[in-house]
């Protein structure tokens, strides 16, 4: 199918939304979430379950003396991580 500028349409039956399950009707070939709600939530899904398999940062330093110093992280909650991300990054939720 082609439209008035020669160029192809894209034209698809229907796919299901990988977050609700929602069938829905693409408007472009990337398409992968029936709306702007699902995207977002994948999102912040996968920022969830990248928190998860993340390991605390030893860092090892010292000023005054030869000895090495460890300094370890705390433990931070997924929640308080994604605040700290978006205030850093500017993002909002």
């Amino acid at each position: 199918m082609e439209n008035i500028t020669g160029k192809r349409k894209y034209v698809c039956n229907s796919i299901r939304c990988k977050v609700c399950g929602f069938e829905f009707t693409p408007k472009s070939r990337k398409a992968m979430y029936c709306s702007n709600a699902c995207k977002q939530y994948a999102y912040r899904e996968s920022l969830r379950l990248h928190m998860e398999n993340r390991q605390p940062q030893v860092f090892i330093y010292s000023r005054n003396s030869n000895k090495e110093v460890k300094h370890r992280e705390k433990e931070i909650s997924p929640e308080k991580w994604m605040n700290d991300y978006m205030r850093t990054t500017g993002k909002t939720r």
